[in-house]
């Protein structure tokens, strides 16, 4: 059942939460990667997901390509910030993943923000799990991975790297902010923005 005051946490979410695409037809940047004919689109589309590290710089689009992958696939969908998550976390997602694929044959994604902030012995412990094919693992990095994380998981890994946005994927986004917000910014501002 839907409360009647639903409304107030979709008002309450940031803009740039509002704004993030739901589809990769809303995705803005990395046309190598996303575009029609990008590798890691033809992945994600084929349903052939393994494990894969995305790294770039905030705002590049990591974790709204995570929405979307959990949007694309009919798989169990699990996120954590390595900031404050824990192996206590970490082993209950397990469990749940382990679950699922037994009782329902359904795979489960772990999308990992700030991968890096985990620790050897975090590391050490999601190598295990997707080993087994437990877990399929999206990390997130602003990090390079080649010098944040350890080899035995990087060798179990794809690497995509994310680009900044280009100003006129950022005039796309600002266009689509203020016909959500009903209003237009003069051009000054839209400037400052952009740059």
């Amino acid at each position: 059942m839907q409360s009647i005051f639903g409304g107030n946490f979709e008002d309450a979410k940031p803009l740039s939460t509002r704004l993030r695409p739901q589809k990769f037809v809303d995705f803005k940047g990395q046309e190598k990667l996303l575009g029609k004919n990008g590798v890691l689109r033809k992945i994600i589309e084929g349903k052939s997901l393994s494990n894969m590290i995305l790294y770039g710089p905030s705002g590049s689009g990591k974790s709204s390509l995570g929405e979307i992958i959990s949007k694309e696939l009919n798989y169990n969908f699990e996120t954590l910030n390595a900031t404050v998550a824990s192996l206590n976390d970490l082993r209950e997602i397990v469990e749940k993943a382990k679950r699922n694929l037994e009782l329902y044959g359904k795979r489960t994604i772990l999308f990992l923000d700030e991968i890096h902030r985990f620790n050897k012995t975090q590391q050490d412990a999601l190598l295990s799990y997707t080993e087994s094919g437990i877990l399929i693992l999206v990390g997130a990095t602003t990090e390079n991975p080649y010098h944040s994380l350890n080899n035995a998981l990087l060798s179990r890994c794809l690497i995509f790297e994310f680009k900044p946005l280009t100003r006129d994927n950022i005039r796309e986004i600002l266009i689509k902010g203020e016909n959500l917000l009903n209003l237009q910014l003069p051009e000054e501002i839209r400037d400052v923005i952009l740059d």
